[in-house]
């Protein structure tokens, strides 16, 4: 940004690496941006870390994981929910909606419930 900006506005042409160099011969520094999440990590549903990142699994039907995802169609947005079975890679379940909302988890959740009995 500041070669393109010493560049412009200065009738430079400076390559970035050559900015780089004196600024760090000057101390300068870049200022960044701290990321803001863009969830509430307090919000009133936090559950607790059960896998602690041990995502192998002894018997069929042990840990079960899930995600969301959305897709671009040519008709608009569509969202993925995806149950994964960590013993073999299987996917048990999957649906499709319009809204990544609780319904599309839950209605997931149930019918990969009912599919494994």
């Amino acid at each position: 940004m500041i070669t393109l900006m010493l560049n412009k506005y200065f009738k430079m042409n400076l390559k970035p690496w050559v900015v780089y160099r004196y600024m760090k011969i000057l101390g300068i520094k870049t200022v960044k941006k701290k990321r803001v999440p863009d969830y509430d990590k307090s919000g009133p549903l936090r559950f607790k870390n059960i896998l602690n990142r041990n995502f192998k699994a002894k018997n069929l039907n042990e840990k079960w994981v899930t995600d969301v995802t959305y897709i671009k169609t040519s008709s608009g947005i569509v969202y993925l929910s995806v149950i994964k079975d960590l013993y073999n890679s299987e996917i048990v379940d999957w649906k499709l909606s319009k809204r990544p909302d609780n319904e599309l988890c839950h209605t997931n959740l149930k019918s990969a419930i009912t599919k494994k009995r």
